[in-house]
């Protein structure tokens, strides 16, 4: 028989081994109290603890002999706390007499009231129960002394007892306490009732438990227990397990039920035709335990039937996020087979349905009691975000923080929200692979998605992060950095050929500016908020955007109103109305301090060409831009009108407000001065030409001068 299941035996017939030695003791002397100290002596002997028995014996003789004990308490081990090991209140053993003289054992019910065990782990991880009982190396009092022999082997004889019957066992108002002092954590479970039926080898005995820890958790076992002693195995055919967990709202109630098998011998638990059900909630699966008192590992499989997380969390008391669509967390199911080595946990295959998305793979997570070190391969078929999203968290942030109207200060009302759970971070060891088909955030839509990830020590990357965006590519990195006290990141992105008006349209629901756009963009910055992330924003940006239209600029009428003001005619200057098209649209920018500055703006199109510079801030999403227009001589506007004045100006156009409203006007002003320095050019010019004529006609030159002589000397000329 394993040592396991030889403890528990002992705990149980500790009391009818008491009896036993109280009745040898009557036939003698008839006063049992006089042999505590014997029985004490025998204990330690057997267990290498103190055993104290603070009260006396009482007895009943026919037809039991009955015997109830007092207040015993066993002694902790050296090194632990004064609190007792084990403590029973009372005790109460009745063997009948008459049994005895036909060589048989019948036991009435034990009966155990006011047991407390003190289950303890100090400080340098050692536990109070290891070790027990002690072996005679250890120094137990049944260990021989050196220099004394050891007594001549005796050879065993028959048993005296042909049968043992034990008609139960009962336990009242017991409690276990458990104390970690590595990490500073105790609990007190409480044993309301513990009752064991009549006990009969390799026959069902019923087993009733009933317990409840310090947080109000409790726990109702119903079973039959069959024990066969010569293969050191416990069988619960049938085992019932009501959970109650203390909720917000209600209490919840789980059931689970099982067949188990417990091998000793072998240190196998056997658990088959294993469900849980409850609030909602159904788990299919079996598990096997290996190794139990060694190096313990489990393996098994679990299938998650269809239920609703949403129905679900209401009758937990929990509250899901809002989202945007009513229709999600109503439908997850999944199966997984697991294995658990140690402190790692291994999900392989994984298969996982939330709502309309499936995710195959793998996930291990190894060391979780201490440094999470987490991997996986995964594959999701398609995702989207948007769905699980507020309607609030869907509206472009633009005007959120900063009112349109204010001088640019961030609202008050407006709390700056956290980028990310830093500290969760350093505590893990992340690499993983994350394949998406289809992928909707934002509003965006991304396909074939390739999501690399590591993390240590609190930096995470995603690199290389590669997708199909709108009929182009997209190339990322990103890096979060938690090591110091404010969070650092870096983005770096590349895209080719992405079609931007159907970008925008998607993210913003309109789109100002379409075409094929190229480019790169390289930022980093620190802060542990939004805000302080786009206050210290730092870095470039390049781009290249051909083959466009401007939606809602109507640059050819301007030039129009601009020629019709130029001539005298009256024009109301519209910018709002009507698009723009172009062959090209380049520049780059730089990144100080969360404001960029553009220098180099260039548009060229069939009809003029634009050349622009200014900044955005963005933590106040101002706009300072100006946009200077030259007008290509060859263009005609409506009716064949030619803009041969236009072109020999630039149009000043400015552009204010906010990124999400922009004003555009012409700057009329400045504008109008260089039409009045246009025309004191041209008369200048005149009477540099009729000077130059009346001379060169007094030397018979005047065929020499050409039509245009004065206006080209003014041109090379520094003259305004």
């Amino acid at each position: 028989m394993s040592k396991p299941l030889k403890y528990i035996l002992f705990l149980f017939l500790l009391p009818v081994f008491a009896a036993v030695a109280i009745v040898g003791g009557l036939l003698v002397l008839l006063d049992p109290n006089a042999y505590k100290p014997e029985i004490a002596q025998w204990v330690e002997a057997q267990t290498g603890r103190h055993l104290t028995i603070r009260e006396d014996f009482s007895l009943s003789l026919f037809p039991w002999v009955g015997v109830r004990l007092g207040a015993v308490e066993l002694g902790n081990a050296p090194g632990f706390s004064p609190e007792a090991f084990a403590r029973i209140a009372s005790a109460h053993v009745r063997i009948k007499m008459m049994p005895l003289l036909q060589r048989r054992l019948e036991v009435d019910t034990i009966t155990l009231q006011g047991v407390q065990v003190n289950l303890e782990k100090n400080s340098q991880g050692r536990t109070n129960w290891s070790g027990w009982p002690p072996s005679p190396s250890q120094g137990s009092p049944s260990a021989p002394r050196a220099g004394v022999s050891s007594p001549p082997p005796v050879k065993e004889s028959a048993p005296w007892m042909t049968a043992t019957l034990l008609e139960g066992v009962r336990v009242v108002d017991a409690q276990v306490v458990w104390r970690d002092a590595t990490k500073n954590y105790a609990r007190t479970v409480r044993v309301h009732e513990l009752t064991l039926g009549s006990l009969r080898e390799n026959q069902p005995v019923p087993l009733e438990l009933r317990l409840q820890d310090d947080h109000g958790h409790t726990l109702h076992l119903q079973t039959q227990v069959i024990v066969r002693l010569a293969d050191s195995a416990l069988h619960m055919p049938e085992a019932r397990f009501a959970f109650r967990v203390p909720g917000n709202a209600a209490p919840l109630d789980l059931e689970v039920t099982t067949h188990l098998l417990l091998d000793w011998q072998q240190e196998r638990l056997q658990l088959d035709s294993l469900q849980l059900s409850g609030a909602g909630l159904r788990l299919r699966g079996q598990c096997e335990l290996r190794s139990l008192f060694s190096a313990p590992q489990a393996t098994g499989t679990v299938t998650v039937d269809p239920f609703s997380l949403r129905e679900t969390s209401q009758q937990w008391g929990m509250a899901l996020p809002a989202s945007r669509d009513p229709g999600t967390w109503t439908h997850l199911a999944g199966t997984v087979a697991f294995a658990i080595q140690g402190d790692t946990l291994t999900l392989d295959p994984l298969q996982v349905r939330v709502d309309e998305s499936r995710v195959n793979g793998q996930l291990s997570v190894a060391h979780f009691m201490t440094r999470p070190v987490l991997r996986w391969d995964l594959a999701l078929d398609h995702l989207d975000l948007d769905r699980y999203r507020s309607e609030a968290a869907r509206r472009p942030p633009a005007l959120s923080a900063v009112d349109a109207s204010s001088d640019g200060q961030a609202s008050p009302a407006a709390p700056p929200a956290k980028t990310g759970p830093w500290e969760g971070w350093r505590a893990w060891d992340m690499q993983g692979h994350l394949r998406v088909g289809q992928l909707r955030g934002a509003g965006l839509l991304l396909q074939e998605v390739d999501l690399p990830l590591q993390g240590a020590e609190g930096v995470v990357r995603l690199t290389p992060v590669r997708a199909h965006l709108y009929q182009g590519s997209l190339n990322m990195d990103l890096q979060l950095d938690g090591q110091a006290a404010v969070p650092h990141a870096r983005w770096d992105m590349r895209w080719s050929d992405v079609q931007l008006g159907d970008f925008l349209k998607d993210l913003r629901g309109d789109a100002p500016v379409s075409g094929w756009t190229t480019g790169e963009l390289s930022v980093r910055t620190t802060g542990d908020t939004v805000d302080l992330g786009k206050k210290n924003l730092q870095g470039s940006a390049r781009w290249r955007l051909r083959d466009g239209v401007i939606q809602g600029l109507d640059l050819p009428r301007l030039l129009e109103d601009a020629e019709a003001l130029v001539q005298g005619e009256s024009t109301a200057l519209s910018l709002k109305e009507g698009e723009t098209p172009f062959g090209s649209l380049d520049g780059s920018v730089t990144i100080r301090d969360g404001v960029l500055d553009n220098r180099d703006l260039l548009l060229r199109s069939p009809m003029l060409q634009a050349r622009g510079a200014g900044t955005l801030a963005l933590p106040t999403e101002r706009v300072d831009y100006r946009l200077r227009l030259a007008v290509a001589e060859t263009w005609q506007g409506k009716g064949g009108r030619t803009l041969r004045t236009l072109a020999e100006m630039t149009l000043p156009v400015q552009v204010t407000g906010t990124l999400s409203q922009p004003s555009w006007t012409l700057d009329v002003h400045a504008f109008l001065e260089q039409e009045v320095g246009r025309k004191a050019k041209e008369k200048l010019a005149t009477k540099v030409q009729e000077k130059a004529m009346n001379v060169l006609k007094k030397q018979g030159l005047e065929k020499l001068l050409p039509a245009d002589a004065g206006r080209r000397l003014l041109d090379a000329l520094p003259v305004r």
